[in-house]
């Protein structure tokens, strides 16, 4: 059982309230409440123990052996959110404007993740533990204005939120990794004072262009060549290594934006819906395969066409090479980019025919076009910014995809898609 308190107080109700013709309606809200969050399969403090999976000889017989395919964790509890939320109601010009505001802070304590074991423990599925304690706060902002006037009829509306998400502690244990989808290591990395699943990443400084810019800068590798890209020394030791990694780009977005649009007119209708995303950073990895397309048995992108070459030596595309001696395809700021979108969600047309049926079974016959994911606007150069996290990205360590997340393998876009229908009521 987990305990929640709510108050609120309607100030539309007060004596005071009565003469004030502007505002319809106000109400200060607060609530406070924990929940707890068990969704991590059955027994998960038993180790799984399965049998048939090797044979070898034992005293001349061939013999069935069993291996440990799931590690359980025997002080395994439930992860517990609270939260506590500020809000305010109001309305104004006999409710035809309605605003909702609200801020909250959401703490998850004890969360449950997997925690990636060395491969030399073995091939079986790490446990789940009580890993630590995660903050999301935020404010939420919704208006919306509505209107009737002889044959008009609109309604338009408005949200926005912004959410900061931040690892506070993870209970003593190593950051967390995630995003396995390179040879090169983890691509993101969960530690206290960064967002969950943070990027983890070289930094790309630009493309070496002469012999005599890499002699001068931090060694790279044995056959780094002009054309090659230049990473970032970030501990100042002179040598590009792991070491020069550091938390660059962040998953979660600055905050999305949504606006709705509803307008009637006599037998006319007219919808919209229209979603944002801004601030949020994605890590084009299938652009990793996309560019270098004499490594994989595929077509690549255009933008090849623009690599670097001496003649062209004004571009972020390092040069072709069959074997990258320099590994430019590390996981770098190279393929880190901006997710940010805008998306028309719907667009829908309508038109009723009621006075104009002359029969007594049919009352209404609507008639409509509706248009879906009509139109999206974006400056990623990936095939969709909406992205959802991959089991790619686990890669057999059968980690969390929370840890995950804004990593795109190539996403299939959102369909596009046009209907026409009809509404018939008897």
């Amino acid at each position: 059982m987990f305990p929640a308190v709510s108050v609120a107080w309607n100030i539309s109700n007060e004596p005071f309230f009565e003469n004030l013709d502007l505002i319809s309606s106000l109400k200060l809200r607060a609530s406070w409440g924990q929940q707890g969050n068990q969704e991590i399969g059955n027994y998960p403090y038993s180790s799984l123990v399965e049998t048939g999976i090797l044979e070898y000889p034992f005293g001349g017989v061939i013999s069935t052996g069993t291996e440990i395919v799931e590690t359980g964790n025997e002080n395994i509890k439930w992860e517990t959110t609270t939260q506590t939320d500020f809000g305010i109601d109001m309305s104004l010009w006999e409710d035809r404007l309605s605003i909702i505001a609200d801020y909250y802070i959401k703490r998850t304590d004890d969360i449950l993740v997997r925690v990636p074991l060395p491969q030399s423990a073995g091939a079986f599925n790490p446990p789940y533990v009580n890993a630590g304690e995660v903050e999301n706060k935020g404010l939420e902002f919704a208006v919306s204005y509505r209107q009737t006037t002889n044959d008009w009829h609109y309604e338009i509306g408005a949200n926005i939120a912004t959410i900061d998400n931040k690892v506070i502690s993870l209970a003593g244990t190593e950051p967390l990794l995630g995003g396995f989808g390179l040879s090169d290591g983890p691509i993101t990395r969960t530690e206290p004072g960064y967002p969950l699943g943070s990027f983890y990443l070289y930094k790309m400084e630009g493309i070496f262009q002469s012999q005599e810019e890499i002699d001068a800068s931090a060694f790279q590798a044995d056959d780094t060549r002009p054309g090659d890209v230049k990473f970032a020394d970030l501990n100042g030791d002179n040598v590009i290594n792991d070491d020069d990694r550091a938390h660059i780009g962040n998953p979660f977005p600055d905050f999305t934006l949504g606006l709705s649009l509803s307008v009637r007119y006599k037998n006319f209708d007219l919808s919209t819906l229209v979603q944002g995303v801004f601030g949020n950073d994605v890590y084009f990895l299938y652009g990793n395969f996309a560019y270098e397309t004499q490594l994989r048995g595929f077509n690549s992108y255009a933008k090849i066409l623009d690599r670097w070459t001496p003649t062209n030596t004004n571009t972020d595309i390092p040069k072709v090479s069959v074997d990258d001696r320099n590994n430019n395809r590390r996981i770098s700021t190279r393929f880190l980019e901006d997710g940010s979108y805008v998306r028309v969600r719907n667009l829908t047309l309508g038109y009723t025919f009621n006075d104009m049926l002359k029969t007594d079974k049919i009352k209404d016959l609507r008639i409509y076009v509706s248009a879906q994911n009509l139109f999206t606007y974006t400056k990623y150069s990936g095939l969709d910014p909406e992205i959802q996290a991959n089991t790619n990205d686990t890669q057999g360590y059968n980690v969390s995809s929370d840890l995950a997340v804004g990593i795109d393998w190539g996403t299939v876009p959102a369909p596009r898609t046009v209907l026409v229908g009809m509404n018939l009521k008897f």
